[in-house]
């Protein structure tokens, strides 16, 4: 599914250049749950952008389903990223002049390949119910928790059906009962869909709900 080879990134600070990312190679397998775990900075979530096509590398290879990622122009990678994968950033990146309901159906808006329809709207109906959003579709953005915050954008990342998942601390701030739903809901997504997910975690208390776990220290070699 994602196959990464002789990748380098470097940041541009103030005309220099500062290696942040170098992995000589790294497969992530088709239909399974990752872990990706390491300490705070230390380019987890650059490593997901990368993947995305968000960011660019100095150099190497990040194929996801055949395609390098890095090789595609702009407007296809930006393409690529809206229908086939669903990103649940850390930083929520939810639009606060948006309802929450408007929010969670944003791909529908920005993308002209997905049209609404009943099945998604019932989609959402179940997402939204499990994940207790329901009474709040109707408030914005700043009036919610951070985690209703963080339920309502992993919502948004599936409601598009996507086939590659990239999570970037999805349950950090959930309690233990919200933590457990997400992780049925993606358990069941990825077993249904027969969908690849690589998520970003620090819980060590879940890592047997994976397939597979990545210590970024054992990849990353700067």
């Amino acid at each position: 599914m994602i196959h990464i080879e002789n990748l380098i990134f470097q940041y541009t600070v103030k005309n220099r250049t500062t290696p942040t990312i170098q992995i000589p190679a790294l497969r992530i397998r088709k239909s399974q749950k990752t872990m990706l775990s390491g300490k705070s900075g230390c380019g987890k979530t650059t490593l997901l952008n990368l993947m995305t096509g968000i960011l660019l590398p100095q150099t190497g290879c990040i194929q996801i389903d055949h395609r390098n990622i890095p090789e595609m122009r702009d407007a296809a990678r930006r393409l690529y990223r809206l229908n086939h994968i669903g990103y649940v950033l850390q930083e929520f990146s939810l639009i606060p002049h948006l309802k929450l309901q408007d929010n969670i159906k944003l791909p529908f808006f920005i993308n002209p390949d997905f049209k609404w329809k009943r099945q998604h709207q019932e989609n959402m109906q179940d997402l939204t119910e499990r994940l207790r959003l329901q009474p709040l579709l109707h408030k914005y953005p700043p009036q919610l928790s951070v985690g209703e915050n963080q339920r309502a954008c992993l919502c948004r990342a599936l409601i598009t059906r996507p086939e590659l998942i990239l999570a970037d601390e999805p349950t950090a701030n959930l309690d233990e009962g919200n933590r457990d739903e997400v992780l049925r809901i993606l358990d069941e997504y990825v077993r249904a869909e027969q969908a690849t997910l690589l998520m970003v975690c620090h819980d060590t208390s879940i890592q047997n709900w994976f397939d597979d776990h990545i210590a970024f220290e054992d990849i990353n070699h700067v």
